[in-house]
């Protein structure tokens, strides 16, 4: 049964106007040639549009069948909407913890908040995990601000979420990735997810100049290089051409 993606794509949410659909427009098209026909986990970080609004376009194309969703109490339309499509799909809903582990064949996943029950604020109550793979290891916080980096940090102490690849909060806010954070994970590259000349000004100022204080060794930025692909093997990972 088709899904109103357009209810994905045009309620309105605290993340602002609709963003470009990204799902149907890198998203599927890349899991189609590499031969996809399911997704085993699909995960959103917080039920802002600009982190699941793709969603329409990946249950429109493949068989989803689990979804991890930190919980976060939203009433939009557009989230659901969502809610409603993965009842439909049959896909398994569970709202993780901090400490909470997954593992689908050679991936696994370690959740890093939050540590319980997710409050109001969307942002503070992203799903923030260290996906590791062979050699390779990536750490996603969403848009959680500084505040739940500290914390992430002092749970884990003395262990450190060190990553290879670490996605930036808020999309290079200046309230999110402090240089204590940078220097605990200790990143090759820092990814930055923000849109072309996107209103908010991201990545701020203040963020890149953490970088350079943090030493972080390569940033990407999807505004000014677009999508990143990241290839693993038995061999490690590397860069690969962009889907």
């Amino acid at each position: 049964m088709p899904i109103d993606s357009s209810a994905f794509r045009t309620a309105g949410t605290a993340s602002g106007p609709p963003m470009a659909d990204a799902g149907s427009r890198v998203v599927v098209p890349f899991l189609r040639r590499m031969g996809a026909r399911t997704v085993e986990l699909f995960a959103i970080s917080h039920p802002h549009l600009d982190h699941y609004g793709g969603a329409a376009a990946v249950f429109e194309a493949l068989r989803v069948r689990r979804v991890l969703d930190p919980g976060v109490p939203e009433p939009s339309s557009s989230y659901l909407a969502f809610l409603e499509r993965l009842q439909m799909e049959g896909a398994t809903w569970h709202a993780p913890r901090a400490g909470d582990r997954l593992r689908i064949d050679d991936v696994e996943l370690e959740i890093l908040w939050p540590e319980g029950p997710a409050g109001s604020d969307a942002n503070e109550g992203s799903l923030s995990f260290r996906l590791t793979v062979g050699g390779f290891r990536y750490v996603n916080t969403g848009d959680a601000g500084v505040e739940v980096e500290r914390e992430i940090l002092e749970h884990l102490a003395p262990l450190r979420p060190e990553t290879d690849l670490l996605k930036l909060g808020h999309h290079g806010s200046r309230t999110s990735s402090s240089v204590e954070w940078l220097k605990a994970t200790q990143p090759e590259i820092a990814v930055i997810s923000a849109g072309t000349r996107n209103r908010y000004g991201h990545p701020h100022a203040v963020t890149l100049a953490r970088l350079d204080s943090a030493r972080v060794p390569r940033v990407w930025r999807t505004d000014l290089q677009g999508p990143l692909c990241v290839e693993v093997d038995a061999r490690g990972w590397r860069i690969a051409d962009a889907p």
